[in-house]
This record gives C-alpha cells, structure tokens and sequence, in this order.
C-alpha cells in the first residue's frame, strides 16, 4: 500500500511541475506582487496541482474510513465494542482530516474556474489554515489518549520511608 501512495505522490508531483514547466509563460513578470489577477489560462493551470491534492486526500479518506469500518466489524466481534486505542483515535480523526480538508481544496478548485478574476483562488491560504487547526486537533486528541500514566507526581516516585 505504501508504494501505491508513493508512486501517486511522485506522478502527481512529476505531473505538476511539468505542466507547471511545460506552459510557463516567459514574458511574465515574476515581480507582480501576490495581488495580481490571473487570468482563466493561468488559473487553470494553478488548479492542477490543488486538483491532484484533492485526488490524494480523497485516496486516503477512503483509505481511513475502510480501515474505521475493519477495525469497527472486528472489535465489535472480539469485544461487543469500539475500543479507545492510539489507533482508533488515529483512524477517526485521520477520517475526518481528509474529509474536511477533501471538501476544503475541492471548494478552492471552484474558486479557480468560476469567480471573477480577483477572487480565483482565494480560497488557497483557508485550505493551508485549516490543515493546521485539523492537525492540531488530532494531536491534541492523540495525547489525550495516550495521557493515562504519562504524568507522574514526584512524590509517587520516590522510595517508601528509609529504615536504618
């Protein structure tokens, strides 16, 4: 399974740069500033590589939602329930990253080709945020579970009474 999604990344990435390469346009000004309205063509061509992450997060919300139900149909066979593990806090949460940020960068895809020309994109530095703040989550969740006995007072560490 690793080698699919690593050989995805690389033909996605190899992809990207080389149309990014292929349909550059020499007689652009690279000093224009961030503010500058790109045209249809130009936006188009920007929303590939937004496309190609799209495709990628879909992959693996797929991929995490498959797992959640295994892991789901085979704790409810061995114990009648869902456990509270490290990975199962991983599966749900991983579910939910890649579906938020799936529908985030497909919403940004939309701003490339509908919108007027100063609103094409803009969705862009959203998309970034909000991994952030889903991945901060997941972090704090997974320290949450795995908090039991990781904070020990100094006294509980120390040995019982000395006798001499």
């Amino acid at each position: 399974m690793l080698v699919i999604l690593m050989s995805i990344v690389i033909l996605g990435t190899g992809a990207s740069i080389g149309v990014s390469l292929v349909n550059r346009d020499p007689s652009t000004n690279p000093n224009q500033g961030c503010h500058t309205s790109p045209d249809t063509q130009d936006a188009a061509k920007t929303a590939i590589g937004w496309e190609g992450l799209f495709l990628f997060d879909l992959l693996l919300f797929s991929m995490t939602v498959r797992k959640a139900y295994q892991m789901r149909r085979e704790s409810e066979v061995n114990t009648g329930k869902m456990g509270g593990s490290l990975f199962s806090v991983v599966v749900r949460d991983g579910s939910i990253y890649f579906f938020i940020m799936a529908l985030a960068n497909l919403v940004n895809i939309i701003t490339f080709y509908i919108p007027g020309p100063f609103l094409k994109g803009t969705l862009a530095p959203f998309a970034g945020c909000l991994s952030v703040t889903l991945m901060s989550r997941l972090m704090l969740n997974l320290h949450e579970a795995a908090n039991g006995g990781l904070y020990v007072s100094y006294s509980d560490t120390l040995p019982g009474p000395i006798s001499h």
